[in-house]
């Protein structure tokens, strides 16, 4: 079905068992199931991702990206989430959304392997949009908002493969979770604490889970969180990228939280103002306190952005990125090196186990490999030569005599004369019983 195949984490005697991937670090080389790691490519809180490569026949290869639990992060929490972001992942297919391909168990140890995304997180952009003080344009904002409000609606309103809605939530929202390309394309990444039906039980009442500087104020204290709660988080995103400057931000996390307590005031109106009049009001509206003052979801506040901007949801933000970073895109983004030249496999781990085949199936037959081009010309002349000696051997010297040649006379068929059953052999005398006396 091309889902994935996700480990029973419900089973308490499961999650007992859940490790790190591997006692060692991986380095470039370590062959992880059919996967060889070529290079790490970034690193978060809980988790390292490296890019990979699967290669198969005629010279097929593909380069994912893997994701694995930190090891002094691997305790069940970390490790469940990363089940809990590869479910949830299975059941979305959005342009705006990462694509998760598996998830496998190596050992005690898990990885999930995504598509691999050539570009940028939006941290970085924004960082570097802030040294450089480039400012975007409305059209700009508009693009980045556009994508995540698609990828937004459509999570929203998911549901499960039997058709249930999931009642999801990304619940983090940020722009280290928001990947743009080359071409000014966004991807939501990253469901890790994501909210959805059956899920639930991994987060206690009263806890908030996310990040403080981008959690709308129910999250942050831990109560009931709606579509409208991921709707503020882009609002501080959309607030970041037009002034520069982030909402909530704070040296300490006590700082923060009675700026939060605060929330949108009119210094922080006037510096919106200011930079984007144009999207101010909608931003205004994305960040309120009150859920129900927000917009009701992610389409409404997709026509907000419409409404004030061209509605190009990609080449403008491709055309602040460019000014951003100073050239051509393209020849920016990251190249996958491949560090594992020279380098033996150093995972001590089992190689992934062969699929099955299903009887029920049936075998398959696997057809040859077609030849190399360059060797066409070779088997056609081959081919040839074995015709006309085919043709020299089995064409006749006279073919006059094989037309005029009687064909053979019928052969009469006779009735083959019954065979006389052998006679029955005699019959042994009956032997009367013995009476006993």
């Amino acid at each position: 079905t091309g889902r994935l195949f996700v480990l029973l984490a419900d089973r308490p005697q499961l999650q007992l068992r859940l490790g790190p991937l591997a006692a060692d670090p991986l380095r470039p080389g370590a062959q992880v199931g059919r996967y060889r790691i070529l290079d790490r490519i970034g690193a978060g809180g809980m988790a390292e991702v490296f890019a990979a490569r699967t290669e198969g026949a005629e010279g097929f290869a593909r380069t994912v990206a893997i994701k694995v639990v930190h090891a002094d992060a691997a305790d069940e929490e970390h490790l469940l989430a990363l089940i809990d972001e590869a479910r949830v992942a299975s059941w979305l297919r959005h342009p705006n959304v990462v694509q998760v391909h598996e998830l496998h168990r190596h050992g005690d140890g898990l990885y999930m392997v995504m598509e691999y995304l050539d570009g940028w997180g939006f941290d970085q952009v924004l960082k570097k949009a802030a040294a450089s003080g480039i400012r975007p344009s409305v059209d700009a904002v508009a693009a980045l908002g556009l994508q995540v409000c698609e990828a937004l609606e459509y999570a929203h309103g998911a549901r499960s493969d039997d058709g249930t809605p999931l009642h999801l939530v990304h619940r983090d929202i940020k722009p280290s979770n928001l990947m743009v390309d080359a071409r000014g394309h966004v991807k939501v990444v990253d469901f890790g604490i994501a909210k959805a039906a059956g899920l639930e039980r991994r987060t206690a009442t009263g806890v908030g889970k996310g990040t403080p500087a981008f959690m709308s104020p129910e999250q942050l204290y831990g109560r009931e969180v709606s579509p409208a709660s991921d709707l503020f988080a882009l609002g501080c995103v959309l607030f970041e990228m037009a002034t520069g400057e982030r909402l909530f931000d704070a040296d300490a996390f006590g700082p923060l939280i009675m700026r939060r307590q605060e929330g949108f005031v009119a210094a922080d109106r006037e510096r919106l103002r200011a930079a984007c009049p144009e999207v101010a009001e909608l931003i205004e509206r994305a960040v309120a306190q009150d859920p129900a003052e927000r917009f009701g979801d992610a389409a409404s506040m997709a026509s907000a952005l419409r409404a004030v901007s061209g509605g190009d949801v990609r080449h403008p933000l491709q055309a602040w990125m460019t000014r951003v970073f100073g050239g051509d895109l393209a020849g920016m983004t990251r190249k996958v090196v491949d560090r594992s030249a020279g380098v033996a496999a150093t995972a001590k781990l089992p190689p992934s186990p062969p699929v099955p085949v299903t009887e029920a199936i049936g075998a398959t037959r696997l057809m040859p490999a077609p030849p190399r081009r360059r060797g066409v010309i070779v088997t056609v002349a081959g081919i040839a030569v074995v015709l006309v000696a085919a043709l020299a051997i089995w064409w006749p010297a006279d073919p006059v005599a094989v037309r005029t040649e009687a064909p053979p006379e019928p052969v009469e068929e006779r009735t083959p004369e019954p065979t006389p059953a052998p006679a029955p052999e005699p019959t042994p005398a009956a032997v009367a019983p013995r009476t006993p006396a």
